[in-house]
């Protein structure tokens, strides 16, 4: 008799016998206003393009550069010296890089 009817609940799709939860379904992205709002990845590409040392390590970057982004970073904001301009630069993402090189409204 319990057979039968473990084979009828079975049978009939019922879920007393599976503990686990039904479908998970992922929470939508909650909206942050104090982020920026993202690059369009064409205008980030086609600065890439036409700069491709902006996308360079400070190590790779030609002396003239180095001064160049160096003279840059010791302006306000950054108010970076010359020792602290390679690890600035090197955690810096290209938005950044791209302001700090040609000013906020550059490429966009």
């Amino acid at each position: 008799m319990r057979a039968a009817v473990l084979a009828l609940l079975l049978l009939a799709g019922c879920d007393l016998l599976d503990p686990r939860p039904g479908p998970i379904r992922a929470m939508s992205p909650i909206p942050n206003p104090s982020a920026a709002p993202p690059e369009r990845p064409a205008a980030v590409g086609a600065r890439a393009r036409r700069n491709p040392w902006l996308t360079q390590f400070w190590a790779e970057l030609t002396p003239a550069r180095q001064r160049q982004v160096a003279a840059r970073l010791s302006r306000a904001p950054y108010n970076k010296s010359a020792e602290e301009a390679p690890a600035t630069w090197d955690v810096m993402g290209l938005a950044d890089r791209e302001a700090l090189i040609f000013g906020r409204r550059a490429g966009g």
